[in-house]
């Protein structure tokens, strides 16, 4: 991060107690990363991508936007996330 260079980026699961180490996905530029209040998703943001993975099914969801996407959050209650694109546009994506 700072240097200005854009950066490929892999998401891993580290099983602590075997050391076995799993890509659960990857991509050219990862700019935003969040883990769900009951840490049972984790989402990513990367270019016009948003990657959405489950921990307990082990299945990764891709859902496309129109611009550039900066940030990711996950709702502290509901269940739901909200992305930001890069004029400032902020979506909410259900289910």
């Amino acid at each position: 991060f700072g240097s200005g260079r854009k950066k490929a980026c892999r998401v891993v699961e580290l099983r602590l107690d075997t050391g076995d180490v799993t890509v659960l996905f990857k991509s050219r530029q990862c700019v935003g990363l969040a883990l769900s209040p009951k840490a049972d998703f984790l989402a990513a943001v990367s270019q016009r991508t948003l990657f959405i993975y489950s921990l307990r099914r082990k299945k990764l969801v891709k859902q496309h936007h129109q611009r550039p996407l900066t940030t990711v959050t996950f709702h502290p209650h509901d269940p739901y996330l909200a992305t930001g694109d890069s004029i400032g546009q902020i979506v909410l994506w259900y289910g």
